[in-house]
């Protein structure tokens, strides 16, 4: 709400441009799919998607230079249900090629105030020539904005004062900068792949952490295939990019902890997966994952249970090599601060699942541990199925 927070670089930053979307821009700086219409609330018009999840449109905006840091404000209506995806791209960028992405939602749970309300987004521009997407997000709750205003921001960004509290049994709460996915070089318009561009983004997103009043930097340095090195390097990290992370940040006084979001890993030496091992019981001792249906994941990994045991052996050496490899990379550093297992379903940090994990050396250990027996054929090539029952 913009008479609840105010922007501190205001001061500091100049208004290029605002945008009122009353009536519809000229065709050369607007393009609409799905349709539009116009509402208004309180006297004020505004510019509405239509109604259909991904119906959209897009509003033209040419920054004066390359800046590179620019805010967008918008108005939009908190008049009925409406959950809203908004994109600021370049014009001419192809899927996947957006740098911000934020939305809202009204209604619903949360009585409407019959009012219009503001958004504030910060953005790191690579380009000049960019286009702010408005996208229904869900059926039947359309996006709108009235007002679109673009500031130049001057002078870099001030730190958020922020009010530090006494310790609760000795823990403070932590806000941390998240990222799933190695993602970070499609951020802050600089590249991370070398110097110098490394250094600008790691600065700059110091910077917005301060602003923001975020404390912890959480990044991959495991993911999908293992630790991200010189041999593994998905979407092209700078080399010993971790380590840069830790040194900047120990100065900046800012924390920084690596995470682990793997879902598959190099099998022991002599072993290989084939069609006739998925059904014929062979990989029961083996760090494949069984499931409930006697067979490991027929394929995929998003939204299963993981394809490896995390109580085999193999597993376990995979993974505490990385986790040894990242405490030795990161232990002199005070910014260092632990390491982050992602626990999502699939993720071979757990067993995921109730449906997973029916392995012969897990039932064997269930036996020992509890000295309950479970009387199944170790012959029957599903027996997986039989465990589970």
């Amino acid at each position: 709400h913009r008479d609840l927070h105010s922007f501190p670089t205001r001061r500091s930053s100049d208004l290029v441009e605002t945008l009122a979307l009353d009536t519809l821009p000229d065709a050369e700086r607007f393009v609409s799919t799905g349709g539009h219409t116009f509402g208004a609330l309180g006297g004020v018009r505004y510019l509405e998607a239509g109604t259909n999840k991904n119906d959209r449109f897009a509003v033209r905006f040419r920054l004066p230079d390359a800046g590179p840091l620019y805010c967008f404000e918008w108005d939009f209506p908190d008049d009925k249900r409406r959950t809203a995806d908004i994109i600021v791209q370049p014009s001419a960028g192809v899927r996947g090629n957006y740098e911000l992405q934020v939305g809202y939602m009204t209604g619903d749970e949360y009585p409407c105030q019959q009012r219009t309300l503001t958004a504030r987004c910060l953005y790191w521009a690579p380009t000049q020539d960019v286009a702010v997407v408005f996208m229904t997000a869900r059926e039947g709750a359309p996006a709108a904005v009235s007002r679109i205003r673009l500031y130049k921001v001057e002078g870099g960004l001030p730190a958020a004062k922020i009010l530090v509290p006494e310790p609760v049994d000795g823990w403070r709460r932590t806000v941390g900068l998240y990222y799933e996915d190695p993602a970070i070089n499609y951020n802050f318009a600089a590249d991370g792949g070398a110097m110098p561009g490394f250094e600008t983004l790691i600065e700059r997103t110091a910077a917005y952490m301060k602003y923001t009043g975020q404390d912890l930097f959480c990044y991959p340095g495991v993911w999908y295939h293992g630790r991200i090195g010189e041999d593994y390097n998905p979407r092209g990290h700078a080399e010993n990019f971790l380590k840069a992370w830790y040194v900047k940040f120990d100065a900046e006084g800012l924390g920084v902890m690596p995470t682990f979001n793997q879902q598959t890993l190099p099998l022991p030496d002599g072993m290989k997966i084939s069609k006739a091992s998925l059904s014929d019981g062979s990989l029961h001792g083996t760090c494949v994952s069984v499931w409930d249906t006697g067979m490991p994941n027929p394929g995929g990994w998003h939204g299963t249970p993981p394809n490896f045991n995390i109580l085999h052996p193999h597993t376990q050496k995979v993974i505490m090599e990385d986790v040894e490899a990242l405490i030795a990379q990161g232990a002199a550093h005070p910014s260092f601060r632990g390491i982050d297992l992602r626990l999502a379903e699939h993720c071979f940090h757990w067993l995921g699942s109730i449906r997973a994990g029916y392995n012969d050396y897990m039932i064997d250990a269930f036996t020992a541990d509890t000295g309950i027996r479970v009387p199944v054929d170790r012959a029957d090539p599903l027996r997986g199925n039989a465990y589970a029952e």
